[in-house]
């Protein structure tokens, strides 16, 4: 039997540090209603995922839950890379061309 912990690990990374760290950098290149608006409708579509995660889990079994995750990893990671360049080159640490 294997044992998945979402909530603990979950909550942090919905309304955590990062989440706060996003909506200011976004605040910076959007309007606020604009970013306030995505974060409203991120922490619905959320809420659903969680409601619904039986019946998600139900539907594509454990391989899917797998192959699902290792996509979302690859692009969290390259978002978290564009994010960290992005701040680099507007510290003036890098310069991007492009």
């Amino acid at each position: 039997e294997e044992m998945v912990a979402v909530v603990p690990i979950g909550t942090p990374l919905t309304v955590g540090p990062a989440t706060i760290t996003t909506l200011l950098l976004l605040a910076t290149q959007f309007p606020i209603y604009m970013v306030l608006i995505a974060f409203a409708l991120n922490m619905l579509i959320t809420w659903g995922m969680f409601m619904l995660s039986s019946y998600i889990v139900r539907f594509m079994g454990l391989g899917g839950l797998r192959a699902v995750s290792r996509v979302f990893s690859l692009l969290l990671a390259a978002i978290a890379v564009s994010m960290i360049i992005h701040g680099l080159d507007l510290a003036g640490i890098i310069n991007v061309t492009g």
